[in-house]
């Protein structure tokens, strides 16, 4: 039987990804990646995305946070997401959206494609809703 988990930025911590990984459960965990100015720093640097689709792109590395005794896989991702202006509206044309980005991190033992494991974790949020109602 294999068992799974995905959780939210709430649980990241060394103790819960080892003891996930230390029972042989597959995990995906979101990355509170403001809190690691190393995280921002490669997003902010990165120039070649891996393209799942025309909204999502990804690209991923093996990292630790400098305390953590192992390496884990993550995935940085970006969402391709509609802005809108604060500049007034054309109400003869058109409502202007600039496009930009919104950046989620993942940290995961799963081997799967990016994509898949983008779907994976944002199944939590799917099913949140449902248990909410």
């Amino acid at each position: 039987m294999k068992i799974e988990v995905r959780m939210d930025s709430a649980f990241f911590s060394d103790a819960i990804v080892s003891a996930l990984d230390g029972m042989g459960i597959e995990f995906t965990l979101s990355v509170p990646f403001e809190r690691f100015a190393e995280l921002k720093k490669r997003v902010q640097d990165r120039a070649r995305w891996r393209s799942m689709d025309e909204t999502w792109s990804y690209f991923e590395v093996a990292w630790k946070p400098k305390k953590w005794p192992k390496v884990y896989r993550f995935l940085f991702i970006r969402q391709r997401c509609p802005v809108l202006r604060k500049e007034p509206i054309q109400l003869d044309l058109f409502i202007p959206y600039e496009y930009g980005y919104d950046f989620k991190v993942i940290v995961t033992n799963k081997w799967a494609s990016g994509k898949k494991i983008l779907m994976y974790h944002n199944g939590r949020a799917a099913q949140e809703s449902v248990f909410g109602s």
